[in-house]
């Protein structure tokens, strides 16, 4: 069977479930890393309902010992549930797990294992038949609309422009992608976001790319005609419309993000901040796919005979267990470690960004805009200003908008004042 079978027949038969909705079933677990030992955390916590087996590729000491059971056993036991044991790569779980699985299981997406109930209503959004609609596919849609994008739905519910919302293996109907008045997908630079991309394709349909933006991440997003990160319009694109207008927004950019911020009480060092191993940006766009302790040797073998402060990713699991030859770890603020540093060495983490615009010397390992588009920094960092909206925002600029999404008719006069 080819991948697009597989993953076409997956997508059908994915259901949801809030964790809470495990307490009176029984059924299995398959995974053994972080995700699965944070998920049985919160099924003890809500109601103490373990799964029959746990079943793994390598026995761990993370998990109940009495739970585990090798992954090959599935071709020899008949489970009716089957609890994907992640959020990022269930496509590559359903696919290695439909092989080998005795019988017809249920494949269950436990909603990101953060006990978010609102993200399964989420997923039952009705199509509405009489008001126009936007489709937003996203894997986290809670996080994203509660940090991100809830005024900009806000302001399309103003409009009376519905939003439905879906996972990227969920099924959706043709007419579905059709009737609605725009397409979101929240990154979509990831394996499980392959088979729905290939589907709005042949359906020749437009699709808008969303991600968080920049100076500071926290408050802002932006829309892509492209993709994401160095997948996005800005890797292709010369730049020769941004101008002084841009360069000065910039400024302004710059002043307000280190207005706060001290600088580190060294100078004598180089400053590496270290990124969450499974994130899109390094799996598509770096070699260290392996986890952040390569890139640890890499740094350390590197720069054998001067001062390196890691700062590891606030969000990675594994960050207690990395080991350091001569390096130090800090959780001082990225900002200030950045100001004193004399390098800044990264994969391609949006704190070299943030050393961009400081006006550091940056190295980047990975693929990013600083190193794969041949225009000026400054340039590089006004287009990403410029591209950028403001999460409290509530009206949009008709020309940025035509630049980087694909909003038509209806929509698109809807967010312009």
């Amino acid at each position: 069977m080819m991948m697009s079978d597989i993953s076409a027949q997956a997508s059908q038969t994915l259901a949801f479930k809030s964790v809470s909705q495990l307490c009176d079933i029984k059924y299995s677990i398959v995974g053994d890393g972080g995700y699965v030992v944070s998920l049985l955390a919160l099924i003890q916590s809500t109601h103490g309902n373990l799964p029959k087996r746990i079943y793994v590729n390598q026995f761990t000491q993370d998990l109940p010992a009495e739970l585990q059971v090798l992954e090959e056993e599935l071709a020899n036991t008949q489970e009716a549930v089957l609890v994907l044991g992640t959020s990022l790569f269930q496509l590559e779980m359903l696919t290695r797990i439909t092989k080998i699985a005795c019988g017809d299981p249920l494949f269950v997406d436990v909603l990101a294992a953060k006990g978010n109930e609102e993200t399964l209503g989420y997923y039952q959004t009705n199509v509405p038949k009489n008001r126009p609609y936007v489709m937003f596919i996203a894997v986290n849609p809670h996080d994203n609309i509660r940090h991100y994008l809830g005024s900009f739905f806000s302001r399309l519910d103003e409009c009376k422009i519905d939003v439905v919302i879906r996972h990227p293996l969920q099924h959706i109907s043709d007419q579905v992608l059709l009737s609605a008045s725009g397409v979101l997908i929240w990154n979509g630079s990831m394996s499980i976001h392959q088979p729905i991309l290939r589907k709005i394709k042949n359906l020749n349909l437009d699709i808008t790319f969303v991600e968080c933006g920049f100076f500071p991440q926290s408050e802002y997003f932006y829309f892509d005609k492209v993709g994401v990160n160095d997948q996005s319009q800005l890797q292709m694109d010369d730049l020769h419309w941004v101008g002084d207008e841009h360069k000065n927004a910039l400024e302004i950019v710059r002043r307000a993000f280190y207005l706060d911020a001290s600088p580190y009480p060294d100078s004598n060092y180089i400053f590496v901040p270290l990124q969450v191993p499974n994130d899109s940006n390094i799996l598509n766009n770096s070699r260290f796919t392996s986890g952040m302790q390569e890139f640890i040797d890499f740094i350390e073998q590197k720069y054998v005979d001067q001062k390196i402060i890691f700062k590891a990713h606030p969000k990675d699991r594994m960050k207690s267990h990395y080991r350091l030859k001569h390096g130090v770890f800090s959780e001082a603020d990225s900002r200030s470690l950045i100001m004193g540093a004399k390098l800044v060495h990264g994969i391609n983490s949006s704190v070299l960004y943030e050393a961009a615009l400081a006006k550091k010397t940056v190295i980047a390992e990975g693929n990013c805009l600083l190193n794969t588009i041949s225009a000026p920094t400054e340039s590089i960092l006004a287009a990403m200003v410029a591209r950028q909206h403001n999460v409290h925002q509530r009206f949009f600029d008709t020309q940025k908008l035509h630049r980087f999404s694909h909003f038509k008719g209806t929509l698109d006069t809807a967010l312009v004042k």
